[in-house]
Order: C-alpha cells, then structure tokens, then sequence
C-alpha cells in the first residue's frame, strides 16, 4: 500500500508521543512492505527530502507549529505550508498516495483537502482531544476553535481512528459515526526499552535515585494536574507515615514543578522524593529497568504510551483505572489499577506492593509479555494497514467545506 502521512512533529526535533508514534509507525509499515511518504515540519531548512529508516520524509520551510495546548493561528498557517509543499511535490513526489492519514487536529484540515485533490481516502487518527483535556470546558477562543475542527474531522474523515474507548467516546460526544471509527492502540518498540546496560552498571545508575535498601517508586510524565502528580505524591507521603522504606523518583518537567517542589517540603519529603527534569534515550530505558514500582496516576490520559515502556521494561505498573491505561491494563494479572485522584487507595497498592518483592517480580515479567504480545509495533502497523484498507473500500465524503463552517474566522 502507498500511504501518506501529515504530521505536525517528527525527530530528531523534541518530540512528544504523536511524533513518536508516526515515526515508529511509518517504520514498521515500511519494513511490513509498504511505500510511505510523510509531510511534516522543518528542521530550520535542512534535509527538506530525504530517507529514513526507508521512510520519505519531506519538510516545508516553516518553523515547527506549537504543540497542544498552543495557539491556532499558527497550527493553520502550518497546514497551508503542507498544503503549498504537498502542492510542489505533485502526486509523484507524494508517492502517489492511496490513503492520507492525519494525526490530531493539528494536520486534519490539510489532510481532509489534499485527500479530495487526490480522490483518496482521509483517515484521521486522534490520539486526544480538547474536549477531553479541558473536561469538557470549552472557553477560550482557541479551545473552540480547535472543538469546532475537531467537530468538524469527525464529520467529514473517511475512516476515524482512536486509541482508546475514552477517545472513541469523545468523538462520539462530537457527532463521529460509531461506523466510521475504529479502534488503533499505541504501539510500543519493546527491545528498544529493553535496557543492555550489565547488571552492576544498572545497580550503579540505581544509586543516582535511591539506597539499595530502599524499594524505588518512579513517575514520568509533565508534571501538571493532568498526569496526576499532586496525587502520588499526596499518596507517598501516607506510604511514608506507614515507615515503609521507599523512595520515590520523579522523571518531568512541567508547571507544576515549582508548586510540587514546595509541597513535597511542606509534606517533609525532601528526603525521600527527589526530582530528576527530563530524561529519554537510553537513561529513560535505565529508569524503568531499575524501577521497583512505576506508577502512572494520570487524572485524564488519552491512551497511557509511559504504561506501556515501562511495562515493556520489566517494571511492575501502578496507574489510574481510567482512558487508556484501563485497556493497557486490562486484568490484575499484568498490573495495578486504582481510582484516579484517590491518594489513599493509590497508597494501600504502594504498600502492599512495596512489602511483596515477589509479586512485584511476577507483575513486571508478565506486563512486559502482555505488551509484546498486544502492543507490539509489527501489530499495530499490520491493523492499521488493514483498517486503511477497509477505507480504501468506501466511498469519500463530500467535499471539504469553506472556513467558516469550521469556525475560522475569516
């Protein structure tokens, strides 16, 4: 199949979890024997046609547009650049698509018009929504506007592909027909979390987080309300007055860091709970090896991506029974859920975890079999080219309308 993606990120630029995924993606469609182009932002100029990993990637000459939540009118001054450069590539430079798929709001109105130019399918795949991150408050201007797109994608998209029940139910809450959407989990590159440090390297990084005698807790995430830091650490501080030793590491940046960085010393457990900023690459694979227990206590989390390394890494996962984290984790066997927001019942599963170093060891090894056998990326490729084949048997929708349908302002 020959397969255009338009993506708003893509490495080596820092990424978050959409330009990860269309990048690890579009690698394993190709190696599964497929033709795939993907149109996506600049890297200040450089490299604007090149291969990768088998991949084409083609950039436009435009800064890289803001990531969400950021401002709209630059998001769409993007998709006219994609629009202009798909423009001069031309349908063989395309690779001659014959499906285009977006990625979230941010590429859906480019997508949705340069399918119809090529009379091809547009499947619009959502990895969150602002219906959903805002709880359903919509009140600023840009928040509307990116509702009304979204509103707008689920209308008009060939085929709609959510990652998870909770996004499905969103889009739904939009108007999307049930019909026309399909379930596409995340994937995950299992080996590439898969830590090849020796053992006595990895004792040795353990040091940096915690004692030997101490059972390490981790996190990894922004650390806003949204991922539910206050939470856990509401809920190590009860673990802590237990006398249990642990020691909790925290992996993120984000802005609540300042205001955690004061609570945790209002709580007493500056001792105890250490902040650690960004990590990734083989440090972020490092962190998860040496992880005792990794806790995901997201209030709102589209799918989970965190969940899923660290579950790939042999780390047993603590995380909140709600989105997708809920389907990550989908028996007692493989993982802990617990009520989101819920500090005491997030910290009666720290404990009894804490004080059970077998079950840790069997939740961890049956979680990283869990995520090779569900999520693995050869998977979810495969699915996805099969869900892109099922639109390909349906008719496109009707012409893209005019902006003010959208509610652009003109």
């Amino acid at each position: 199949m020959r397969i255009l993606h338009l993506s708003s990120e893509h490495p080596p630029q820092q990424v978050f979890g959409l330009g990860r995924y269309v990048c690890d993606l579009a690698r394993e469609q190709v190696r599964q024997g497929h033709a795939v182009h993907v149109l996506t932002n600049s890297i200040g100029g450089t490299d604007q046609d090149m291969a990768d990993h088998g991949v084409h990637l083609h950039r436009m000459d435009y800064p890289p547009p803001p990531k969400p939540p950021g401002a709209v009118a630059p998001a769409m001054a993007f998709n006219l650049h994609l629009l202009q450069r798909a423009h001069v590539l031309g349908r063989a430079g395309l690779g001659d698509p014959e499906v285009v798929v977006s990625h979230d709001w941010l590429t859906a109105v480019a997508a949705e018009r340069l399918a119809r130019r090529l009379g091809v399918p547009h499947v619009w795949t959502v990895h969150d929504t602002v219906l959903g991150k805002t709880g359903g408050r919509i009140e600023s201007s840009d928040d509307r506007i990116t509702s009304g797109i979204e509103r707008w994608a689920s209308a008009h998209a060939d085929l709609i592909l959510v990652n998870s029940a909770e996004i499905g139910a969103e889009i739904r809450t939009y108007g999307g027909d049930p019909a026309r959407m399909r379930l596409l989990h995340c994937g995950v590159d299992a080996d590439a979390f898969t830590s090849r440090q020796s053992r006595t390297r990895l004792d040795a990084f353990r040091q940096v987080f915690a004692t030997p005698d101490d059972v390490l807790v981790t996190f990894v995430g922004r650390l806003d309300l949204e991922k539910g830091i206050d939470t856990l650490v509401n809920a190590f501080a009860q673990v802590q007055r237990r006398g249990l030793k642990a020691h909790l590491a925290i992996a993120g940046r984000g802005m609540l860091e300042a205001t955690i960085r004061k609570h945790i010393d209002d709580l007493g457990l500056s001792a105890t709970v250490s902040l650690h900023g960004y990590l990734r690459g083989e440090v972020l694979t490092a962190f998860y090896a040496v992880s005792d227990i990794h806790v995901c206590p997201s209030n709102y989390e589209p799918f989970g991506l965190v969940a899923v390394e660290a579950m790939a890494a042999g780390a047993p996962v603590v995380a909140s029974d709600t989105g997708g984290l809920k389907e990550i984790i989908s028996h007692p066997g493989v993982g802990r859920l617990v009520p989101p927001r819920n500090a005491s019942a997030l910290s009666e599963v720290l404990a009894e975890l804490i004080a059970d170093v077998s079950m840790r060891k069997k939740l961890g090894a049956a979680g990283a079999a869990h995520v090779r056998a569900t999520f693995a990326w050869k998977i979810i490729a495969a699915r996805a080219c099969e869900l892109y084949n099922e639109a390909l048997q349906a008719p496109t929708s009707t012409p893209m309308p005019d902006a003010e349908a959208l509610g652009v302002p003109s």
